[in-house]
């Protein structure tokens, strides 16, 4: 007969098997309409309005990470997709004005490593793009050109820096970098680059780190404006990865010195299709672009993996 300490390693063991190898976790990304009213009150109690979630993709793969890119062509939102096969992310957009339809998703950034976060910004009449890509070390800048009607490598931002969901902000005629590094320290540790040109030489902020608090260190999204005062979104990891998001107020932002105030926590509904978490949010015009995580069984996803390991044995 076994020992109580066997059978609690025994259950423990089959948990872990049945965490890794039979629960799914799914993203999905949704727009908020929302008013003048609205965005005070995000900032004030954390709440959000009805969520249109976009069509699922797959059982088996994932939508993150949204933001707004008003292409020449039309607005697009443009988002992570997490292939269950491969892994990897990679970066593509649907339309917004059909976002509540099926529609076929257009394939932007594609590498042969993980991406993520593709955090965009309008410079000078040129869209640029920062796909997190901390699988690399550093941190690359990418443009569209209408010409090839494509992303484009333009250079590299920072190197010897596994930064994760790096995001800019021009305050000031400053251009600030906020993001954290890969690794035990991304969940709570801020920290903030800052140059002249947004393709400029980047110095660390003189405050480093800039903040160290888990509930809204690492960056969830572009900073936005509420009555003259920015804010900037935030993960809040105290529940786990992606559980929460938390807005944050900026008070002070130099290259010397850095304050802001969490004002608000933003909640999953426990009520809604995605009720697991959310960690990202975007600010744009009357609309707020957001993501939800759902945590379920898969009957799939064993014999996916099981069909995955297969494939790489017969390759190798």
């Amino acid at each position: 007969m076994p020992w109580p300490w066997q059978l609690i390693m025994t259950k423990n063991r089959l948990q872990r098997l049945y965490k890794k190898y039979c629960v799914r976790t799914e993203w999905n990304i949704g727009v908020v309409q929302a008013t003048d009213a609205a965005r005070r009150e995000l900032v004030t109690s954390g709440r959000l309005g009805p969520i249109q979630w976009c069509p699922r993709v797959t059982i088996l793969s994932s939508r993150a990470d949204p933001f707004v890119w008003p292409s020449d062509e039309e607005v697009r939102v443009i988002y992570e997709e997490i292939d269950r096969w491969s892994g990897r992310g990679h970066i593509r957009s649907i339309s917004l004005q059909r976002f509540s339809r099926w529609q076929r998703s257009r394939s932007e950034i594609v590498r042969p490593y993980h991406l993520s976060y593709p955090f965009v910004i309008l410079w000078e009449n040129v869209w640029y793009c920062i796909p997190e890509s901390a699988q690399t070390g550093g941190v690359d800048l990418y443009f569209w050109d209408p010409n090839t009607d494509s992303w484009q490598l333009k250079r590299r931002l920072l190197e010897g820096a596994a930064i994760v969901d790096a995001t800019l902000f021009r305050h000031d005629e400053i251009w600030y970098l906020f993001g954290t590094i890969r690794g035990p320290l991304a969940y709570d540790t801020l920290k903030i680059w800052w140059s002249h040109s947004i393709e400029g030489q980047w110095s660390l902020h003189r405050s480093d780190p800039a903040k160290v608090d888990l509930r809204s260190a690492r960056s969830a999204g572009s900073f936005f404006e509420v009555d003259g005062r920015w804010y900037r979104p935030a993960q809040d990891c105290t529940n786990g990865y992606g559980s929460a998001l938390t807005i944050n107020r900026i008070d002070t932002l130099t290259p010397i010195d850095f304050q802001e105030k969490t004002v608000s926590r933003v909640q999953p509904s426990p009520n809604g299709p995605y009720p697991h978490g959310l960690h990202t949010l975007s600010v744009y015009g009357n609309q707020i672009l957001i993501d939800g995580k759902r945590v379920g069984f898969s009957a799939l996803l064993p014999a996916m993996k099981a069909a995955r390991k297969l494939a790489r044995l017969f390759k190798s």
